[in-house]
This record gives C-alpha cells, structure tokens and sequence, in this order.
C-alpha cells in the first residue's frame, strides 16, 4: 500500500512505497532471510519514482503498511520472515510482525521491533482522531483447533497510544474468527 503524505493545505506533498525482493535464499532454507524490503518516494503523485533504497533494518521483511503518526514520525507495519526452526514446514503462515519508525521522514528506519515472532502478519494501521493508532492484522497460527479439529483463523486489532512505540497487547480485539475447511 501507498503512504500518502500532505501538506497543511491537503495538497499531496509525497507519496512512499515499500517492495520487497528476495535475497537469493531459497524460500523454505533455514538460511533465511529470503527476504528484503525496499523503499521508494514520488514528489509528483505517482508520475515519477526515487531509486528504491534498500533499508537495512528491514533485512528479512517484506509486506509493509506505512502511516505518518500524530507526532510525525512515520510507522512501519512489517510482515517478517519466519523464525529459522520453522523453515522445514515451508508454510508462510509461520511469518511474523513487527514495527519500524523513521523519524526523519523515511530516510532512516528504526530497527524492527517484533510484535509477534509468527503467525500473525498482514497489517494494516489507521490514525484514529484523537492520534492513537489502531492497527489490524490476519492470524493465521496461534488459535487452537476448533471442536471438529480444524484450524481457526482470525482478524485481530490493537492500540497505539504512543505513535506507535508500543502497543496494547492487553486489550487485543478479535474482530473476526473462521475456520479452515481442511485438518
């Protein structure tokens, strides 16, 4: 997903993007990361792009979501590759989560601090009026078999209330629960 950032005025000021590329090891390999995101800025809404930089804290990240915070600095949401001893299972639903934050308008990030080693990932963040952020994201591991024996699945969100330095792990929402048709 794009940042969209505007000026005081509403105008579009700059739009951010992050890709990621694989680094050669093989998806799977407990040689990981097989993964490493890029970023990228347009000055003219879209029309044209930076270079994509590779941003070395983000070696072994991919599927980010960015938002400017009430204070400013910009928030990463990051999908993370998954932990080593998980590798032999070559099941993406073992990716994790974490956050960057650049304090200087995208040209330097923060280390990944990890939120959940694994599976939990695909975020997504809102400015919520009074500045707090609410972010949500997709569990794909870690509810226990339902009744029948199927895995359950969900959509969970969370609070920032400090610009996304730490988040209110105690008052996790479940939005969502399904389960998956197959054992």
């Amino acid at each position: 997903p794009l940042l969209v950032v505007r000026g005081a005025g509403g105008q579009v000021e700059r739009v951010a993007q992050v890709c990621w590329k694989p680094t050669g090891v093989a998806w799977g390999s407990p040689d990981a990361p097989y993964s490493q995101a890029y970023f990228r800025t347009s000055a003219d809404e879209g029309q044209t792009w930076s270079e994509s930089a590779k941003v070395p804290q983000w070696l072994g990240v991919n599927e980010v979501s960015m938002i400017v915070a009430g204070n400013g600095d910009w928030v990463a949401t990051c999908r993370i590759d998954y932990p080593k001893r998980f590798a032999r299972f070559q099941f993406d639903h073992y990716g994790g989560l974490g956050i960057s934050i650049s304090k200087d308008r995208g040209k330097t990030w923060s280390d990944v601090k990890r939120l959940y080693e694994w599976g939990r990932h695909q975020p997504s963040m809102v400015l919520l009026p009074d500045k707090r952020i609410l972010m949500t994201y997709v569990v794909r591991l870690g509810y226990p078999n339902n009744a029948e024996g199927f895995p359950q699945f969900g959509v969970e969100a969370m609070i920032s209330s400090d610009n996304g330095q730490t988040w209110d792990f105690g008052h996790r929402y479940v939005l969502a629960t399904w389960a998956g048709t197959l054992k």
